[in-house]
């Protein structure tokens, strides 16, 4: 009898960016929205920090092969992300001008399974109205983690060496991130565009960069979260992964971002399917990933 060990851990940085009905369904749903003044602007001053509770688990699990007794984690963690300074950063190889952005850290502390805390970093720039993405460093993907290494994750026609490694692809839409040097995005991507209006639809990756994905950006909303009353706007990540023109309708993506920032993150994969050495069906299955904001420090 052949066993699999399935662990979801794995850390995802908030400003990398970044849902239970179909995409054409979702995309289609009316905003019940409050009036009043539209969010500006990222809060990217060095000392501001948020600290989020972290919950992933698999659910609607339908094997194939029988003969796998699969073992499911479910991760707990608690994620830290501040910004710690601002640094200058080359705006084009070789080029003799640089951009001046906020540096992001995240350190993400495993409770359940327990792991070493992980460590990872976020170069993002406020100016022109665009919170924008130069690039980053650190992640799992230079982490050893636990995976098996007879089964692979397909999703929407693409194969993950790892759970880990689909939702890392996800979040950072790229394959390899690196401890010690920062991985850049030249020209640099519009993570978010201000001020948030419901409707507005910008791209953040074009195709080719690897795939496709938009943002849209929901009403203006009020909430309680990590103890005070916010405004946030919901963002939802729209995907195009096999590049058939259509948006995914497997892979839901919220944030709800405020004037205060990042204060909550959902992210669903519906029907990924796990494949075993020769290619052979072993099991589908539902993935939901939450970040839920316990305290922020942010003036």
């Amino acid at each position: 009898m052949k066993r699999l060990h399935l662990s979801p851990a794995l850390p995802l940085t908030f400003i990398l960016s970044a849902l239970f009905v179909g995409c054409e369904e979702f995309l289609s749903v009316p905003w019940f929205g409050l009036p009043g003044q539209s969010v500006t602007s990222y809060p990217a001053q060095v000392g501001n920090r948020w600290e989020y509770r972290r919950t992933g688990y698999f659910h609607n699990i339908r094997l194939v092969d029988t003969t796998v007794v699969f073992i499911f984690d479910t991760i707990r963690a608690t994620s830290i992300v501040e910004i710690i300074a601002q640094t200058n950063l080359p705006a084009n190889p070789g080029s003799g001008d640089f951009v001046t952005v906020s540096v992001f850290r995240q350190i993400e502390n495993e409770v359940s399974p327990p792991g070493p805390p992980i460590v990872s970093y976020a170069y993002l720039q406020m100016a022109q109205n665009v919170l924008w993405m130069h690039g980053y460093a650190g992640g799992t993907l230079a982490v050893p983690r636990p995976h098996n290494d007879n089964a692979s994750v397909v999703l929407n026609g693409q194969t993950f060496a790892s759970i880990d490694e689909m939702i890392e692809v996800l979040t950072w839409s790229i394959f390899e991130v690196t401890q010690d040097t920062i991985q850049r995005e030249i020209p640099p991507l519009k993570s978010i565009q201000y001020p948030l209006q419901n409707g507005r639809q910008w791209t953040f990756r074009p195709a080719g960069r690897p795939w496709r994905i938009d943002k849209r950006t929901g009403p203006l909303r009020i909430g309680t979260r990590a103890g005070a009353t916010v405004r946030y706007h919901e963002l939802r990540w729209l995907y195009d992964i096999d590049g058939n023109g259509q948006w995914d309708q497997n892979i839901m993506l919220t944030d709800e971002v405020s004037s205060k920032g990042l204060v909550n993150r959902r992210i669903d994969i519906m029907d990924f399917q796990l494949i075993g050495p020769g290619g052979e069906p072993l099991g589908y299955f539902d993935f939901r990933d939450e970040y839920t904001i316990t305290s922020m420090h942010v003036p």
